[in-house]
């Protein structure tokens, strides 16, 4: 590539960083982006029903058991008492900026809108059924917290079998379902759903064009590390959530091709 071609894609570079960003920003907060009209509503994978982008309560609620216990932790911060690497990763990612971020703060002018807060500081997703969450009261600060993904009654959910600690741990099928766990917020515009109707679907018609691939599987990459230090090493994925912030994301997401000719 000649020097004024490097010149030229280094000039684009920060304009599709800000696209990027801006494109998420109004997936997760903005009036629109919905599906047009007489488009036909994708089947889930786990259900081959169609997705409600609003959501509705599942009988399988576990924060709302019987067993009367009352949830192990309330901030982020304790978790971190012991998973210190993950808890580390979620500090930095978006989802642990969700009530601090800069554009976020700017383009809710202060977050004066409760339905931004409902999914920027939500209580436990199984509190709320799996569906739309409500605003937390309380240690708002921690975005997208821990808890919101993993509190249960007496204790926190995740993928693995078998695991003892101070949190209680129990294993839930449910933690990979991305449309229990992801569409609870980030179908409120209809973006789950469009996963649903792309290529990366399980139900993309054949031929496929792409593997298919769900948002934990983009978006949260595999590693193999102790989930508390000095334990033994297993296999999980790391807490960041790249996604429209991220240039490496982007160059993965699109591809963009262009000439650059000479001005005659």
């Amino acid at each position: 590539m000649s020097t004024s071609t490097s010149h030229g894609v280094a000039r684009w570079i920060p304009l599709l960083c800000l696209i990027g960003c801006f494109a998420v920003f109004a997936a997760a907060c903005g009036d629109g982006g919905g599906a047009k009209p007489g488009d036909e509503e994708p089947a889930s994978p786990s259900t081959g029903e169609n997705v409600d982008p609003a959501g509705e309560g599942g009988a399988d609620d576990l924060l709302a058991a019987e067993s009367g216990d009352a949830p192990v932790f309330a901030t982020a911060a304790e978790c971190g008492e012991c998973h210190v690497e993950i808890y580390k990763e979620w500090k930095e990612s978006y989802h642990g900026r969700a009530m601090t971020d800069p554009l976020f703060l700017e383009f809710t002018a202060d977050i004066n809108k409760e339905e931004c807060i409902r999914c920027h500081a939500p209580v436990a997703l199984r509190q709320a059924g799996f569906a739309t969450p409500i605003a937390r009261t309380e240690h708002r600060q921690d975005g997208v917290s821990c808890l919101t993904c993993h509190q249960i009654e007496g204790g926190v959910a995740g993928p693995s079998k078998g695991l003892t600690g101070a949190c209680n741990p129990t294993y839930d099928p449910a933690q990979t379902d991305v449309v229990k766990i992801c569409f609870a917020c980030h179908n409120q515009h209809n973006t789950g759903n469009e996963w649903l109707r792309g290529p990366y679907s399980p139900n993309a018609p054949e031929p496929r064009t792409k593997p298919e691939m769900n948002c934990i599987e983009c978006h949260m990459e595999p590693v193999e590390r102790p989930l508390v230090p000095g334990g033994k090493v297993r296999k999980g994925r790391r807490h960041t959530w790249p996604g429209g912030h991220s240039l490496h994301q982007l160059r993965k997401a699109a591809k963009l091709d262009f000439e650059v000719e000479p001005l005659e």
